[in-house]
C-alpha cells in the first residue's frame, strides 16, 4: 500500500476516446472536484497497458491546473507529435466542460500540461513501477508548486489550455 501522505492516485485514461468517455473519466471527475482548491496530487495515468507518472497542482486563487506527465519510454518525434495532438484534443474537451461546471461567474479554466520522456526503458514492461518510483522521487518543488517557468507564462498554447 502506498504512503497516504503521498496522495497517490491511479486513473485509467485512454487517449483518443470520444468526448463522452473522456468527460466521464475518473481523471475528469478529479479535475472537476479539485478546481480552485490549492490541492496537489500525483499518481499514474494508465491506458491499461502503459502507465506514466503524473503530478497535478491546482491553484487556490484561480482555475489554473498545472500538470506534468513523465513517461519512462523514449519518444520519437512522431510520438511527440501524436501525443501532443491527442492531449490537445483531450484538453479542448475538458476545458469547456470544467468551465461550465465551475459556473458562469467563475475564473477561466486553464489547463497547462508539460510532458517529458525519460528514455530509461526500452520496452513498456514494468512501466507502472517506474511511474510510481519516478513520482515518489520528484523534488518537492515539482510536487507542491505550480509551474512558474517562462515557457508556461509566455506560451500562447499554455495560456489557451493546450499543450
Amino acid at each position: 500500500m502506498a504512503d497516504r501522505s503521498l496522495k497517490l492516485e491511479s486513473h485509467l485514461f485512454v487517449l483518443g476516446e470520444p468526448a463522452p468517455v473522456v468527460l466521464q473519466s475518473s481523471l475528469a471527475k478529479r479535475l472537476r472536484d479539485s478546481l480552485g482548491s490549492g490541492q496537489a496530487w500525483r499518481g499514474v495515468i494508465s491506458d491499461g497497458d502503459h502507465g506514466a507518472a503524473v503530478s497535478l497542482r491546482f491553484s487556490a486563487s484561480s482555475n489554473d491546473v498545472s500538470m506534468l506527465l513523465v513517461d519512462s519510454l523514449a519518444w520519437s518525434q512522431r510520438d511527440v507529435d501524436q501525443k501532443r495532438r491527442a492531449w490537445q484534443t483531450v484538453l479542448a474537451m475538458l476545458t469547456p466542460a470544467l468551465q461550465e461546471g465551475a459556473g458562469p461567474q467563475a475564473a477561466p479554466v486553464r489547463l497547462h500540461l508539460g510532458m517529458f520522456a525519460t528514455d530509461v526503458q526500452r520496452t513498456p514492461e514494468g512501466c507502472h513501477i517506474f511511474a510510481l518510483s519516478a513520482r515518489r522521487s520528484w523534488p518537492r518543488t515539482l510536487r507542491s508548486r505550480p509551474c512558474t517557468s517562462a515557457c508556461c507564462k509566455a506560451s500562447p498554447r499554455a495560456a489557451s489550455g493546450r499543450v
